[in-house]
């Protein structure tokens, strides 16, 4: 072997020792099976042998290499000579003169050639952008990589396909310097300072930039290595300074220009970094950086289509958290005139438009509703554009029957249009072709755990795309999880050897595993978790499986000892916190159910009624349960036990826990879905408890899902979706021959009125309060008093009074208060919504006044003395409203005392009631800190609205306090847009806006 490729085979440098030489055959060995790759493996050890062999040989006695004297030899020779000098390695003519050589050309030579010209690359891999691409043309390492990664490390012709694919960094004309200067030692200096800066090792930085004034070469790389030192030193000005100075020197440099771009970002100078980034925009309008940086820059001046144009840029070549909550704070500043165009002119485009905002906000169903509004008039040209919209929509929604279905229509779209295209146009036309077949392979691998046959199908899509591009990795990983999936595991292993070994993707080594462990192959677990190990460090996965495992096979050092590595990489995990104690411990899990029933009724009982005192002890029990029986019944209990307690950080991670192993657990996927719930995250929740519906195939979920799912609609104002989930329910219960409660009964009708179907839920009050008139009388009061029907809710409000047989006598209010007939206060609380919302202001004030009076006991009163205490500002009666505020916050102090959450479950509910006892006492700033507390507040367990209307309610009387009319009137027409039958808005409509 020449030494070159002896140390390049074991991914180390020529001056390492023995023990670095063993360790690193050690590192390779784990990757190299010599069942799997005995070629590899024999290269493998005749590398360390003769590694260890030179590293024994004293120095100075180093036997000098021969001279290649082949005519191939030669021929590569000349390529060492045009490498030893600046201007040869530039030569880009010398270079192609070479290749024109008669050696080269025939048909024996060509081959030898190109594999010695790779040995000498090995070691002399420093070159510049036109050289690669000549290297490319001649040699062509991008089609020929699987072929050579058989006779040359597999690192090594990755560097190459990145060489000449992506070109040098370094702009070799730049340099200043001898010809025979050390230009790879340099350079090495350059990308090892660099590390270092990004590393934050800045003595060692120091170092680097010292020795690299002393090789007597200058590049502008290594200044701009000592701005970014400078930078880090919190010397900031010498950093720009010295930026500038290469600028003056370098103008229109892009990697000058950038860098000092960075500088002046991160110093808080944005308004010139900007400046710069434009620039670098202009020239390469894709560039990443520049378009991130210009979509904040742009979005911070309130140019959101600027932004949103950088934006897209940086969507097509991926994003972090950050970027895409800046996206949506630019989204949200697009949608409003977007959807105040689609409004006024119904403008197709604009629908569009918006539905790729929604897209991009995760706000699936409100973009589903939107964008196939346009199904039947799309406009002109775009009919590509809608159907892939439509596509992406319903698989992020995780519709994917649906998905599939429009996918097909595009594709037969673009296949359509395709031919007449070529340029920048084909191309992307054919990158969305890919993305239809990658949908359909992602939607049928899901389907396929309802009907095997989906993953036929699947492969179709795989067999598709792989038709146009072998080397797709992506398509190669769907594919290993399909084989995973079916349960075809060879073909799964082999796969992920084809991954790892050709395309160096460690990450399928994480469906390897997941093989063997099915497979109960404990050699598998162990050796493919190592080499997890070994690339992922902080992945918790492997230890798990491992450490079962040996815990399994009683290996107990050997447990031991992979613990105490876990522990000391911080690595966490329920499992092994498990293994650790059934280690030491006899363990049981025997009668499980029983104990957990009977948690339940200790524990978890009180923490959901707000007791959090349980907490903590039941966290303790809950947990010892789970170190005897480690799985996802307990997990999913521990994190039902979580959400109770509002702990839903610690939820999502049992959750999670599960879902990894079982991504179609029903139960764990059910209560992610409650958790955004609570979070206020329904689009989400919505997905979660879809897909728990979808792989529910024995109906276990059901009725309750039906009845989850159409309250998360409702949140989101998809009434009709809503109504159809409400059916739905009813039809399971039917089936089931269950009884349906009040409150179900009342959300069921809730969905009628919110559809307009007025009549049926009149039908559903009649017969849930057949035995109940008065309950009736208020059911019928409040749904005229929101749907527009004045004279039947006056009606029915008259039949109550009767009912109650109220008089409106001195006698007969004296009567009733000494009664404390809270029925009474009910119909007074009617009736004063109804003068809200269509009468007038005295008649309601009175209404609230008789209400409160008919009162039992105003210190258990609180949702009537917050109806009241609103109209009462809503009116203009501060005398009543400053009375009853203080009752109000007698009320809170009296909750306070007693040390328990009235509202645990309705937390926006309990800030309205602070707002409202503090409307007359506190100043404004106290009112707005109230206000903005809502953002962080959970969102009510019975809520049905999309907008808080509570909420909403007093923050309109706080703008209209200030004096904010017009901003009040347009912020109550978008509120009743969404919701029309909101009795807060219209109340504050008739009462406020209407003449």
């Amino acid at each position: 072997m020449e030494k070159a490729e002896i140390f390049s085979v074991l991914g180390i440098g020529e001056n390492f020792g023995e023990q670095e030489i063993r360790a690193a055959y050690r590192e390779k060995l784990a990757v190299t099976n010599p069942e799997d790759n005995p070629e590899g493996f024999k290269r493998l050890r005749q590398a360390y042998e003769e590694a260890l062999a030179l590293a024994r040989q004293p120095q100075g006695e180093e036997e000098p290499e021969q001279e290649d004297t082949t005519e191939t030899g030669r021929w590569v020779a000349q390529a060492a000579g045009l490498y030893s000098t600046l201007e040869g390695r530039q030569d880009l003519e010398a270079w192609r003169e070479m290749f024109s050589q008669e050696i080269y050309q025939s048909l024996d030579g060509e081959a030898e050639c190109q594999e010695k010209l790779l040995v000498f690359l090995m070691q002399h891999y420093k070159l510049p952008t036109g050289i690669w691409n000549l290297l490319e043309e001649k040699l062509e390492i991008c089609k020929n990589q699987t072929r050579l990664k058989e006779k040359f490390p597999a690192d090594f012709i990755d560097y190459l396909v990145s060489r000449v694919t992506r070109g040098e960094d370094v702009e070799f004309s730049q340099f200043e310097g001898p010809q025979d200067g050390d230009y790879d030692s340099f350079l090495q200096c350059y990308d090892n300072c660099w590390g270092a800066l990004q590393e934050k090792k800045l003595e060692y930085a120091a170092q680097l930039l010292e020795e690299s004034g002393r090789m007597g070469i200058w590049h502008p790389c290594m200044e701009v290595c000592r701005a970014h030192y400078y930078q880090a030193d919190g010397r900031q000005e010498e950093a720009v300074n010295c930026m500038r100075e290469l600028q003056r020197k370098f103008p229109g440099d892009e990697l000058i220009e950038f860098n000092l771009a960075q500088l002046l970002w991160d110093q808080g100078q944005t308004e010139e970094a900007a400046r710069c980034f434009q620039g670098i925009k202009e020239r390469n309008d894709k560039h990443y950086t520049a378009n991130l940086r210009l979509s904040q820059w742009y979005h911070d001046r309130g140019e959101d289509q600027k932004a949103k144009k950088c934006a897209e840029e940086v969507l097509s070549s991926g994003y972090d958290d950050n970027f895409h909550q800046l996206l949506k704070e630019i989204n949200a500043g697009l949608e409003k005139e977007l959807e105040r165009n689609a409004s006024l002119y119904d403008s197709p485009g604009d629908i569009l438009e918006l539905g790729w905002c929604y897209l991009q906000d995760e706000r699936f169903s409100l973009g589903i509703r939107r964008v196939k509004e346009l199904e039947e008039r799309v406009p002109e040209g775009r009919l590509e554009e809608y159907l892939g919209l439509m596509t992406k929509l319903y698989r992020e929604a995780a519709e994917y029957e649906k998905s599939v279905s429009y996918a097909k229509r595009w594709r037969q779209a673009l296949e359509k249009r395709i031919p007449t295209e070529e340029g920048e146009a084909l191309e992307k036309d054919q990158d969305r072709l890919r993305q239809s077949h990658a949908i359909c392979m992602q939607c049928y691998r899901a389907l396929g755990y309802l009907d095997s046959s989906y993953y036929e199908k699947a492969l179709e899509e795989a067999d598709a795309m792989e038709a146009v591009n072998p080397h797709d990795i992506g398509v190669l990983m769907e594919r290993a999880q399909t084989y995973l999936d079916m349960e075809e595991y060879e073909k799964c292993l082999d796969l992920v050897k084809r991954l790892v070994q050709e395309y160096r993707v460690y990450a399928a080594l994480a469906t390897a595993l997941e093989a063997y462990r099915r497979q109960w192959d404990a050699s598998g677990v162990i050796q493919t978790g190592r080499q997890l190990i070994q690339f992922f460090p902080d992945y918790a996965r492997p230890y798990v499986d491992m450490a079962k495992v040996y815990l399994d096979l009683d290996y107990t050092r050997e447990l031991e000892e992979l613990l105490t590595e876990a522990r000391e990489k911080g690595i966490e995990s329920p499992y092994l916190e498990a293994y650790a104690y059934q280690k030491d411990h006899k363990v049981s899990a025997e009668l499980m159910q029983k104990k957990v029933e009977k948690f339940r009724s200790i524990f978890l009982e009180h923490v959901e009624n707000g007791d959090l005192s349980f907490y903590e002890p039941g966290l303790t029990q809950l947990t010892e349960y789970l170190y005897h029986a480690p799985g996802a019944y307990l997990l999913v209990e521990r994190g039902i036990f979580h959400k109770a307690a509002h702990h839903y950080k610690e939820a999502v991670a049992d959750y999670e826990q599960v879902l990894a192993y079982v991504p179609q657990q029903i139960y764990a996927l059910n209560g992610m879905s409650q958790v955004y719930k609570h979070q206020g995250d329904y689009e989400q929740a919505i997905i979660c408890l879809r897909k728990a519906v979808l792989f529910d195939t024995d109906g276990d979920l059901q009725p309750g899902a039906s009845m989850d799912m159409a309250d998360l609609y409702l949140r989101v104002a998809d009434y009709e979706k809503a109504l159809e989930y409400l059916e739905q329910y009813v039809k399971y219960a039917d089936s089931r021959k269950l009884n349906t409660s009040v409150y179900r009964l009342g959300k069921i009708a809730t969905g009628y009125i919110r559809n307009g179907r007025y009549d049926m839920a009149v039908k559903i009050f009649e017969s849930a309060y057949a035995k109940d008139p008065m309950g009736l009388y208020e059911k019928l009061a409040d749904l005229y008093q929101v749907t527009g029907q004045p004279q039947e809710a006056r009606n029915v409000l008259k039949q109550w009074a009767a009912g109650l047989g109220i008089e409106e006598s001195a006698l007969g209010k004296l009567f009733g208060r000494k009664k404390g007939n809270a029925g009474f206060s009910d119909y007074y609380v009617s009736l004063g919504w109804t003068e809200l919302i269509y009468g007038e202001k005295d008649k309601a004030v009175k209404a609230f006044v008789n209400a409160l009076d008919y009162q039992p006991d105003l210190n258990k009163a609180e949702g009537t003395l917050c109806d009241a205490v609103f109209a009462f500002i809503l009116c203009g009666e501060e005398k009543l409203g400053k009375k009853y505020g203080e009752k109000l916050k007698d009320w809170l102090r009296q909750e306070q005392f007693a040390r328990k959450n009235e509202y645990y479950e309705q937390e926006k509910g309990h800030l309205q009631l602070e707002f409202l006892a503090a409307y007359y006492t506190e100043p404004e700033e106290k009112l707005q800190e109230l206000l903005d507390r809502e953002d962080k507040c959970e969102c009510c367990n019975f809520c049905t609205y999309a907008i808080c209307k509570e909420m909403e309610g007093v923050r309109l009387l706080m703008m209209l306090r200030r004096g904010q009319t017009k901003e009040a009137r347009e912020r109550l027409s978008r509120n009743l847009e969404i919701q029309p039958q909101d009795e807060y808005m219209l109340a504050i409509k008739h009462m406020c806006f209407e003449e």
